[in-house]
């Protein structure tokens, strides 16, 4: 019975996380701020790169980035040289290369092994962020030491997971 109260608060709190972010649908300034000082980036991120991480706690929280931090209003120039950004840019490409290698075992049926939750993931949530981080007209700071090598990376397993994906 423990089990099933923590999970039943375990998705209302995703559940509010998951409003708090469509509440800044249409670029809502003072919404944004609000939602920005209720879970700050570092939070976000501190959760999603975290390895007992699940996929569902992860769609939530990125969506939630996604939404209050990237597509805003007004920009928030610290995302695009932040490191925090960067590090989930890194755990966007592991859980990439996951979905890789278990859509090798079998092309044509997916795999037990990949959730319904690391596809959303995958397809869905990460590829959004990663399209709102990297859109036109905004500039990440991709050169450096430790920066130019994980976009590579990123954009390197992007492409293997659009090749094995049909």
């Amino acid at each position: 019975e423990l089990a099933t109260d923590t999970d039943s608060e375990l998705e209302y709190h995703l559940l509010l996380i998951k409003v708090l972010a469509a509440c800044t649908f249409g670029k809502n300034f003072y919404t944004e701020i609000k939602c920005q000082s209720l879970v700050s980036m570092g939070d976000v991120v501190k959760v999603v790169v975290h390895k007992s991480c699940t996929y569902t706690v992860k769609n939530a929280y990125v969506y939630f980035l996604t939404h209050c931090y990237l597509e805003t209003e007004m920009d928030v120039p610290e995302m695009y040289t932040s490191s925090l950004m960067w590090q989930l840019m890194s755990s966007f490409q592991a859980d990439i290369e996951k979905a890789v290698s278990l859509s090798k075992l079998n092309v044509y049926v997916r795999p037990a092994s990949m959730s319904d939750a690391m596809v959303r993931f995958v397809v869905d949530t990460a590829m959004e962020c990663i399209e709102a981080f990297f859109a036109p007209g905004l500039r990440p700071t991709i050169g450096g030491p430790t920066r130019l090598p994980i976009f590579i990376a990123l954009f390197k397993s992007l492409y293997r997971f659009s090749s094995t994906v049909r």
